[in-house]
């Protein structure tokens, strides 16, 4: 941007005056006006003004934004601001594309034009200002060579969930191929819900291990297995079916009392 005798003057254009000023367009080219010496016409300066708080290159159309080196195309008003770069295409036009501020090789995804009709090329990073982050970066379980990403709460890969790659041996952040766990599901994948947080009585904890998926090669929890529920309690002389602790006070037909902290349950009840 030249500052002329107190007149701003807007450059970039593929045309210069005698002076060697390049010629301002505004809104439309054939509205640019520029005299000798570099001088904007009265007529311009305000609508210049204009298009000055909005963005430079609103006042810029297509023929205007023509280059020969990158130095001759203006900069663009953008969202987040200063998110683009310019460059002059083979085909002598100026092209804005968003930045890779982390160096990654990776374009900012998001980056917006403030002007209309002029286009920022955005790129695949998710967060352009951790290196580490981008399409294909791991994350997932580590071994070797890869360092654990599993429930960091980033999404390092920008696929838009945390922590979903699988080693070569179908490992995932869930599971290895083999594992075992305790699990508290009935045969439909319920949650079993302990009255006192875990079974007792009768009731049981099932077992589920994990395997690979044919479909995707990626390790997965089974299903639970032979996990034993609370049931409706029955008379039954003192085995507790329904994990609650209880035993009869007397005989099979009456109440049953909570057991006590103090109290030891009896061996056949658990």
């Amino acid at each position: 941007m030249l500052a002329l005798a107190g007149v701003v003057a807007i450059g970039c254009s593929s045309s210069t005056n005698i002076a060697g000023a390049p010629a301002l367009a505004t809104g439309n080219a054939s509205d640019a006006s520029v005299v000798e010496g570099g001088i904007i016409a009265a007529d311009v300066v305000d609508s210049t003004a204009e298009a000055s708080a909005i963005g430079v290159d609103a006042a810029l159309d297509e023929g205007s934004r023509e280059c020969a080196v990158d130095a001759e195309c203006p900069s663009l008003a953008t969202n987040p601001a200063n998110c683009a770069v310019v460059t002059c295409t083979s085909k002598g036009q100026c092209a804005y594309a968003a930045k890779d501020a982390d160096g990654d090789s990776h374009r900012a995804i998001g980056c917006k034009s403030n002007v209309t009709g002029v286009v920022v090329e955005l790129g695949d990073d998710c967060d352009d200002a951790d290196p580490d982050t981008h399409p294909g970066a791991w994350d997932g379980p580590g071994d070797a060579t890869h360092s654990a990403h599993c429930e960091d709460g980033i999404d390092q890969n920008c696929s838009g969930a945390d922590g979903d790659d699988a080693l070569a041996d179908g490992t995932t952040c869930a599971c290895k191929p083999g594992d075992t766990s305790t699990c508290s599901e009935d045969s439909g994948g319920i949650p079993i819900a302990w009255p006192l947080d875990h079974p007792v009585g009768r009731c049981r904890f099932g077992a589920k291990t994990c395997a690979v998926n044919a479909k995707t090669n990626r390790a997965e929890w089974g299903s639970c297995v032979g996990a034993v529920a609370p049931a409706q309690e029955s008379c039954n002389g003192g085995v507790d079916a329904n994990n609650h602790r209880r035993l009869p006070l007397t005989g099979c037909n009456l109440p049953y009392r909570q057991l006590e902290d103090h109290e030891e349950e009896p061996q056949d009840a658990r």
